[in-house]
């Protein structure tokens, strides 16, 4: 599945509809989100049975208070509705897809 846009009003529906959702925080004047946007993409190119979500940190301010968001980019795995996941940073291709595949077991 490609990944999705959501804004924060769209964040609930989406993670009662899907059992694992994958939310990316990011804006688009970050560096290290220019890094980390193809792995994202790749990754989620990988798995058809999860939801990537991008989330821009710009024009949602009440996500980034919400989920706790410090600094981008930031990985939020939702499971069941349930944050399981929270981290900020690039990870390769290889680390993203395991956590992925871990946090989906």
């Amino acid at each position: 599945m490609a990944h999705l846009n959501l804004s924060e009003a769209d964040i609930d529906s989406t993670a009662q509809e899907n059992p694992l959702v994958v939310l990316y925080f990011w804006a688009p004047w970050c560096a290290p989100c220019k890094q980390f946007g193809p792995v994202f993409e790749e990754v989620a190119g990988r798995h058809s049975d999860v939801v990537f979500a991008k989330v821009n940190a710009d024009d949602n301010p009440g996500a980034i208070e919400r989920f706790g968001v410090k600094s981008i980019p930031t990985i939020v795995i939702l499971k069941g509705g349930d944050p399981v996941y929270k981290e900020a940073g690039v990870m390769n291709d290889l680390s993203f897809d395991t956590l992925v595949r871990m946090v989906g077991a």
